[in-house]
């Protein structure tokens, strides 16, 4: 179940802040996957790396119906920081590597 929510959404968020669970019933958060790579599976970085990350959105989104968001990062990024971040929003988060 969604909520289309406007002019309510506050009310939604005080629903999610009272009962956390509810938080991938009323939001999108629960079908989302972020799939996050230095591009170090490839010995490749930034856009060089894009058709594999393309290759698994649609892997995701075929085989699941969910769906899926690349991000290419640097490869000095504080990638345990960022996974945390991101598991705030996307339900999933797939860390590609090569290790």
């Amino acid at each position: 179940m969604s909520l289309a929510y406007s002019p309510g959404v506050g009310s939604v968020c005080l629903e999610i802040r009272d009962n956390i669970n509810l938080i991938d019933l009323y939001t999108f958060r629960a079908r989302a996957i972020a799939i996050v790579s230095d591009g170090s599976l490839l010995n490749s970085s930034g856009k060089q790396f894009m058709p594999v990350m393309d290759w698994f959105v649609f892997q995701i989104k075929h085989y699941t119906g969910y769906d899926a968001f690349p991000f290419v990062v640097n490869k000095q990024t504080n990638i345990t920081e960022l996974l945390k971040d991101f598991s705030t929003t996307y339900g999933t988060v797939l860390y590609l590597d090569d290790q």
